[in-house]
């Protein structure tokens, strides 16, 4: 009797679970309009769990679910994925971003993007993650101290560092290994000027570690979510000590540099008066 009592039990759970997935499923079903003013429904891939698209995304090769997908869908210019039980519209041809700025004002687009509280912790709320009055704020100033007339002046030491690199090596082939820096060490003396590269090693570490947390945050499912993640999870509270340390890490070792930068600048300008 209590087989059976448990039987009809978790078979009304399964229908409970089939029905609540086929109502989120109704939500990514949007209509678009073809060339020749036919609408249709937006292509994509089936929903079939609460996490919707993440498995194959955290177990694909080479992080290419993206590119393998809009294959299989036969490369149309647009079609839907799934974030979670949240579907997303994916632009993946030029036309298609130029239908759909055409048809929407930016100023009123917002971008509600729900992150997992490691990658917030890790990444904060990003330029793309605000609004439109923050956006355009932060890219006023970002423009400002990183656009073309500024970085221009650093055109002859990033070639030089590009150069370096490559001269390093003697094959054709380099591996992803040893490129992994490459991106990091050319921005160095965008941002540190020579004396970032005194704590080169001590920067490599920071990358390393960066990887290693973005890689577990991103691959923990049930860690990401909002209060099950957060509280209820042992090996939630080891990811944010370890998120705490490399946060603090990083203001550590950018304060140091910052503090050797500006006693360098005194230097000089005691130096030359």
């Amino acid at each position: 009797m209590q087989i059976v009592c448990l039987g009809v039990v978790s078979y009304i759970i399964y229908q409970i679970y089939r029905s609540l997935i086929k109502r989120i499923a109704k939500s990514g079903e949007w209509q678009s309009v073809s060339n020749d003013s036919t609408e249709q429904f937006v292509c994509g891939s089936e929903y079939k769990s609460f996490f919707g698209d993440l498995p194959r995304i955290q177990s694909s090769e080479n992080g290419r679910f993206m590119n393998d997908l809009h294959r299989e869908l036969g490369c149309p210019h647009v079609y839907r994925i799934w974030m979670g039980p949240e579907p997303a519209l994916m632009l993946a041809h030029p036309q298609a971003v130029r239908d759909f700025w055409s048809k929407h004002d930016e100023k009123k687009v917002e971008r509600d993007v729900h992150l997992g509280w490691p990658l917030e912790m890790l990444m904060g709320n990003g330029v793309g993650f605000r609004s439109m009055d923050d956006r355009s704020r932060i890219t006023k100033y970002f423009h400002t101290a990183f656009g073309a007339s500024q970085v221009r002046h650093f055109d002859e030491q990033i070639e030089q560092t590009v150069e370096q690199f490559f001269n390093t090596f003697q094959s054709d082939q380099i591996a992803s290994e040893d490129i992994k820096y490459l991106a990091h060490d050319v921005a160095v003396y965008l941002f540190f000027g020579e004396t970032g590269f005194e704590h080169l090693n001590e920067l490599h570490s920071l990358v390393d570690e960066l990887r290693e947390l973005m890689i577990e945050a991103f691959n923990a499912r049930w860690t990401n979510l909002p209060i099950v993640g957060y509280y209820f999870l042992p090996n939630s509270y080891k990811l944010r000590k370890r998120i705490h340390s490399f946060n603090k890490r990083i203001r550590q070792v950018v304060s140091r540099v910052n503090l050797l930068l500006t006693m360098n600048s005194l230097f000089l300008i005691s130096f030359s008066s």
